[in-house]
């Protein structure tokens, strides 16, 4: 009897290491073919680590894409300003989506007593209003924020200058 129990414990002992390296082989066929086929590629299992499961394991996730969102600016057609002002037309849309709720939507651009205005995004992520820049403001860009956590403020938009004419300009 402990012959035998002697027999099993060996016998045990020695398939150990088969079953061990035997996971990350199975788990290929089934798991991520793509990671597999980077570290068969890069020849990463014999170089850094013991076998190509902890290979396949160190192999970073791809980044998952961002959320939706726009942001443009239009020039559309020039209107009056407000307050409305005889000899002052002002130009300008924002619009947008996918923006984080109740955030700030920063606009700057160039021309003479222009600091820059803002608009603040609806409950739904969206924005749009007329920016009432006036016709000497030109190259003007916007940026906002996405409902990311940590939030993430977007690229600036392409530049976009008054429509032409712009009266007043």
């Amino acid at each position: 009897m402990k012959t035998l129990m002697r027999l099993m414990i060996v016998a045990s002992v020695a398939l150990m290491p088969a079953l061990v390296f035997a996971g990350p082989a199975a788990a290929e066929e089934g798991g991520n073919k793509v990671t597999v086929a980077v570290c068969k590629e890069s020849g990463l299992t014999g170089a850094v680590f013991r076998n190509r499961g902890q290979c396949v394991t160190s192999v970073p996730k791809q980044p998952q894409p961002g959320p939706a969102f726009s942001l443009e600016l239009d020039q559309g057609q020039h209107y009056d300003c407000n307050p409305p002002s005889p000899t002052m037309q002002c130009w300008g849309i924002l619009s947008g989506s996918g923006l984080a709720p109740f955030s700030v939507v920063h606009v700057i651009g160039n021309g003479r007593g222009f600091n820059g205005t803002h608009a603040t995004v609806m409950e739904d992520g969206t924005v749009s209003v007329d920016l009432s820049l006036p016709c000497n403001v030109h190259t003007v860009r916007a940026q906002g924020t996405l409902p990311t956590s940590p939030p993430t403020v977007t690229d600036p938009t392409a530049a976009v200058d008054p429509p032409d004419p712009c009266p007043g300009g």
